[in-house]
C-alpha cells in the first residue's frame, strides 16, 4: 500500500517530507456559514482493514501502523484518518475493527480518500432494525458543525445567558465558561449520547480579539443511538433539517419574561431561531476541500515550489509552461466531479410535507422547522430505551437485588404473536411479552411530525 500515492500535499495541506506526516491546515476563516461532518467512528465486523481502505479510496496512501487505543493492539494511521485492529484474537474487542476520523481526518477522508460520506453511511443503515448483538456495521460517533461567520452568534452573550439560566435544555449538566482563549458553553457531559458545546472558533485557530475576526461554531456530538438514528434519517432528509431539529429538541434560548415562571412559556430568542432557520437553509458543504484549501493553496505555491516555478517560467516561458503543465497527468481525486454531482442530489431532494402543519412557501416551511412546529425527531424512545436498559443492568449487577426467580422457557409478543426464547425479548412478564423485532418498529425515528401544547 502506497506505492502510487501522489507524494506531494495537496491544496490546503503540507507534507512534511523527511517524517511523511501529513499537516492538514485549514485556518483560515470561512467564507460563509455552512455545515460539516467533524468525526466520524464506524465499527464494523464485516470489513477488514484492507477492505476499510477500500471502502473510503485510501489503498494509496501512505499509512503508518502506530499502537491502538480503545482495546486494540495496533492501528493504521494517516492524517487523523486510523483504523484500529488486534493482532491474534479479536476477541476481546468483538470482532469488530474501528474507522476513526476526527475533524482533520474527516478533511483527510474528503481530500485523499472518496469523501463518500452516504456510501458510509448505507452500511449503518442496513443493519438498523436488528437488535444490537446482530449488527455487522455499527456508529459510535457522528459530529455535526455549524460554523457562523455572519454575526449570527454573540459567544459573549451566549455565555452570559447559560449563566443566568435563560434557557430550556433536557441535559441537567451545563457550564459558561470565560478564557483568554476564547469563551464557550456546554451542555450535556461528554461521552453521552448528545453533548453540546458552543465555542469561540477564531480564538482557538489563534485569531486575536485585534483582529476582529468572527467564527464561532455550534457542535452537536452524537453516540450510539443518537448517532445511528441521525444516520438512518440521512436517507430521506438533508443535514441541515437533522442538525436542527436535534438541536431544537435538546436546547433552546429563552427571553426572559416578567409575568410568566415557567421558562418554557418565555419566547424563543430571535438569534436562535435565525441560527436553527439558517442551518436548516444550507446543504452539507459537499468535500469542504474547496472552501477550506483556496487561500492555503496560494500560501502553498508561494513559500514553497514559487522557485521552482519561476526557474521554469524563464526558462521555457510562458506558452511553454503551460502546455507542461497540461501535459501532466490529472491528480488522482475525484472530489471536483463528485461536489457537483452531490450538489445536484442535494438540490434535487423533495421538501419534507410536514403533515398537519400547513404552509405555501418554501420560506415558511423552514420558519416552523425552526421554530419546532414540523419535521421533528422522535428520540425520546431511544432514549428511555437505553436508561431502562441501563436500570435493569444495575439492578441486576447489585447482589442485593435478588434476579427474578421465574424465568419461562419460551414467551409470546403480545403484539406479532411469535413464540420464542427470552432472548428474543426485550421485555417479557410471565410467558408474554415484547420481542425485539416490535420494538425497534417501535422506535423507528423516521421524521414525523409532533402534536405540540398550545401555550
Amino acid at each position: 500500500m502506497g506505492s502510487n500515492f501522489n507524494n506531494s500535499a495537496p491544496t490546503g495541506a503540507v507534507l512534511n517530507r523527511s517524517s511523511g506526516e501529513l499537516i492538514l491546515d485549514y485556518g483560515d476563516l470561512p467564507q460563509q456559514n455552512r455545515l460539516l461532518f467533524d468525526w466520524v467512528s464506524l465499527s464494523t465486523r464485516k470489513h477488514d482493514p484492507g477492505q476499510i481502505m477500500e471502502l473510503i479510496g485510501m489503498t494509496d496512501v501512505p499509512w503508518q501502523i502506530t499502537k491502538g487505543g480503545n482495546g486494540y493492539t495496533h492501528r493504521y494511521f494517516f492524517g487523523d484518518v486510523s483504523i484500529s485492529y488486534s493482532e491474534g484474537s479479536m476477541v476481546n474487542v468483538n470482532g469488530f475493527y474501528l474507522l476513526e476520523m476526527s475533524g482533520q481526518g474527516c478533511r483527510t477522508f474528503e481530500t485523499y480518500g472518496n469523501g463518500d460520506y452516504n456510501k458510509l453511511f448505507s452500511l449503518v443503515q442496513a443493519e438498523f432494525g436488528k437488535p444490537s448483538v446482530d449488527q455487522d456495521v455499527r456508529i459510535t460517533r457522528l459530529d455535526i458543525a455549524f460554523d457562523d461567520v455572519t454575526g449570527v452568534f454573540d459567544i459573549n452573550l451566549i455565555c452570559d445567558k447559560t449563566r443566568l439560566e435563560e434557557f430550556v435544555c433536557r441535559m441537567k449538566t451545563y457550564q459558561s465558561i470565560y478564557g483568554n482563549k476564547g469563551n464557550s458553553v456546554t451542555f450535556g457531559r461528554k461521552g453521552s449520547d448528545v453533548f453540546i458545546r458552543i465555542y469561540d472558533k477564531a480564538r482557538e485557530r489563534g485569531f486575536k480579539a485585534s483582529d476582529n475576526k468572527h467564527w464561532v461554531r455550534c457542535e452537536l456530538q452524537l453516540r450510539t443511538d443518537a448517532a445511528r438514528g441521525v444516520v438512518n434519517n440521512l436517507k430521506d432528509c438533508s443535514v441541515g433539517t437533522l442538525y436542527c431539529s436535534v438541536l431544537r429538541r435538546y436546547l433552546c434560548f429563552k427571553e426572559p419574561s416578567d409575568t410568566e415562571s415557567n421558562k418554557s412559556r418565555w419566547e424563543d430568542s430571535p438569534w436562535w431561531i435565525e441560527h436553527l432557520k439558517n442551518a436548516v437553509g444550507i446543504s452539507l458543504f459537499d468535500k469542504l476541500g474547496v472552501t477550506y484549501n483556496y487561500s492555503k493553496a496560494e500560501k502553498y505555491v508561494i513559500t514553497q515550489p514559487l522557485g521552482a516555478i519561476k526557474s521554469l517560467l524563464a526558462i521555457l516561458g510562458p506558452e511553454e509552461f503551460l502546455d507542461f503543465i497540461d501535459r501532466q497527468p490529472m491528480p488522482r481525486n475525484p472530489k471536483y466531479a463528485r461536489m457537483i454531482s452531490e450538489t445536484e442530489l442535494e438540490q434535487s431532494r423533495p421538501i419534507l410535507t410536514p403533515g398537519k402543519v400547513e404552509f405555501s412557501t418554501e420560506e415558511e416551511m423552514l420558519q416552523l422547522i425552526a421554530e419546532g412546529k414540523a419535521n421533528k425527531i422522535e428520540l425520546d424512545a431511544i432514549d428511555r430505551d437505553a436508561r431502562n436498559k441501563a436500570a435493569v443492568r444495575k439492578l441486576l449487577s447489585n447482589r442485593k437485588i435478588k434476579k427474578p426467580a421465574f424465568v419461562p422457557k419460551n414467551v409470546t409478543c403480545i403484539c406479532c404473536g411469535k413464540t420464542a426464547s427470552v432472548d428474543s425479548f426485550w421485555t417479557y412478564r410471565g410467558n408474554k411479552g415484547e420481542c425485539y423485532d416490535c420494538r425497534n418498529k417501535k422506535i423507528d425515528i423516521s421524521l414525523k411530525v409532533n402534536d405540540f401544547d398550545e401555550k
